[in-house]
């Protein structure tokens, strides 16, 4: 598509890429490429969908609006832009792109989506701006704006996630169920991730860490989708002697729920004899329905780990150490 080009889509109809096929849509700043709805109703056209496409796919400088129609597909993930794939790589590079009024997501990106170049968008006026694997979080970028939709979260859809940095967008990220660190994972100054019901972060072994070192003018935040005490489970620290285990200026709160083994607290670091390495220091525990850090048998921490910390409403205290 050549810079300036405007497609206007009947209702539920759309672009689709699939495997061998791909698109090439470069504008301009001065001259943008548009496509856009017929009708101008959040939804009305299905919007552009990349299905097994690993072709080097294009958007740069373009505005994609009123698409992802759930019922164009009968699929109930329509966004404006989709990647979607059985489990090839699908491949899109997205830089100064806005992606509006989508009936649905502004973008959904399944578990094998890469985003080579994914810099500048504004996804806004959406449902929800964006659902995302846990596998390709990382590729959203803290430049990116992702509010003034319906509702202001990115979803992860949560399974694993591996070695990679996950930006402080300027929305929350919201974990859907368990996430499985397997590789380290770093959090960067000012993220907020808000847990959902009975979600957790479980990381074991050596080779695994989480790491959420903010700042005093940068605090990241993990916290409950409703705040409610125990709204949440835990983040599990399992047999890990991985020195980038370190949370610091990050406030934890209204987790704990406690049905499950390892939900003794906010936070909890349990091990057999090969013990497990955390570093607790200038963080905020609060609002748990069990303990605020729980630390099982053979654990290494910080001396200071109690004075360090600022505790407050844990139900089940605030540090527990077992002997």
């Amino acid at each position: 598509m050549e810079p300036g080009t405007e497609i206007t889509f009947a209702p539920d109809t759309g672009l689709v890429f699939t495997q061998g096929q791909g698109l090439i849509a470069r504008g301009t700043e001065t001259d943008p490429i548009i496509l856009t709805g017929e009708v101008k109703t959040a939804g009305s056209w299905a919007g552009i969908i990349f299905d097994s496409s690993a072709e080097a796919n294009y958007l740069e400088h373009a505005v994609i609006e009123y698409g992802g129609s759930l019922t164009a597909n009968n699929d109930p993930e329509a966004a404006g832009v989709k990647l979607t794939s059985d489990s090839i790589p699908v491949i899109l590079n997205m830089a100064n792109v806005t992606v509006r009024y989508s009936g649905n997501w502004g973008i959904w990106l399944t578990d094998s989506a890469q985003l080579p170049v994914f810099e500048n968008n504004i996804i806004t006026e959406n449902d929800a701006p964006a659902s995302v694997s846990s596998f390709g979080a990382h590729y959203l970028d803290s430049e990116s704006d992702y509010s003034g939709n319906d509702s202001d979260l990115v979803t992860v859809r949560s399974n694993i996630v591996e070695s990679t940095l996950w930006s402080a967008i300027n929305v929350p990220w919201l974990l859907t169920d368990t996430l499985i660190v397997s590789g380290d994972w770093e959090l960067e100054p000012g993220c907020i991730i808000e847990m959902y019901e009975h979600a957790s972060i479980y990381i074991a072994g050596d080779d695994s860490s989480m790491n959420a070192e903010g700042t005093a003018e940068a605090p990241i935040l993990i916290t409950g989708h409703e705040k409610t005490a125990g709204y949440w489970d835990s983040i599990v620290f399992d047999t890990t002697n991985n020195a980038l285990n370190i949370f610091t200026h990050t406030t934890v709160e209204y987790g704990g729920d406690g049905d499950e083994q390892y939900d003794l607290g906010l936070i909890v670091a349990v091990s057999d004899s090969a013990g497990v390495s955390i570093s607790v220091s200038d963080c905020v525990l609060r609002n748990s329905s069990s303990a605020g850090i729980f630390l099982g048998l053979y654990p290494s921490f910080n001396n200071n780990i109690e004075t360090s910390n600022v505790f407050s409403d844990n139900a089940g205290g605030d540090l527990i150490i077992e002997e």
